[in-house]
């Protein structure tokens, strides 16, 4: 059920998305043909991918603007730097 969902949100051109119960349902209806779930599944998935961008955006404002707080303390970092210090995986002792 959830590989037919997924499939059925990739016809859709879905994007990030995550699988929650009311958008898995509103995908198998789609799926079986039915326009209306059709219409509210490109719906959900549209504003998921909405709030995707916004968190993307929000994440890189703070990056900036932490870059911006550690130059006038004299410490030399650009937002990649930050960027590349948060991918890395942690290892505590």
């Amino acid at each position: 059920m959830r590989e037919r969902a997924l499939a059925e949100a990739l016809r859709l051109g879905a994007g990030r998305f995550t699988l929650d119960r009311s958008l898995t349902l509103a995908l198998l209806r789609s799926a079986n043909g039915w326009l209306e779930s059709r219409a509210r599944a490109k719906a959900m998935l549209d504003a998921q991918e909405r709030a995707a961008m916004e968190r993307d955006r929000q994440a890189a404002l703070a990056r900036k603007e932490l870059a911006e707080r550690l130059n006038r303390h004299g410490l030399e970092e650009r937002e990649t730097s930050i960027t590349c210090k948060l991918a890395r995986p942690c290892s505590l002792p």
